[in-house]
């Protein structure tokens, strides 16, 4: 999940997704409340979606953490 401006920990419920992913052995990343990014309101055009700027840091961010997933992968 990706950021949104001023979500925090807990306000959205991922509960159906989380349990998707689980039963089909994918991999569920909740980066809705990503300090670096959700707190920011100059990354976002709107509440929901990043501007240029946010698309590149959360691009730069979720990297790291599909690369750490990918690494855990047999």
């Amino acid at each position: 999940m990706s950021p949104e401006y001023d979500i925090k920990a807990g306000d959205r419920n991922y509960s159906m997704v989380q349990q998707l992913c689980q039963e089909h052995g994918v991999a569920f990343v909740n980066r809705n409340s990503d300090p670096d990014i959700s707190h920011n309101p100059s990354l976002f055009i709107d509440n929901v979606h990043l501007n240029e700027e946010g698309a590149t840091r959360y691009t730069r961010s979720i990297c790291y953490v599909l690369r750490d997933v990918l690494n855990a992968v047999p």
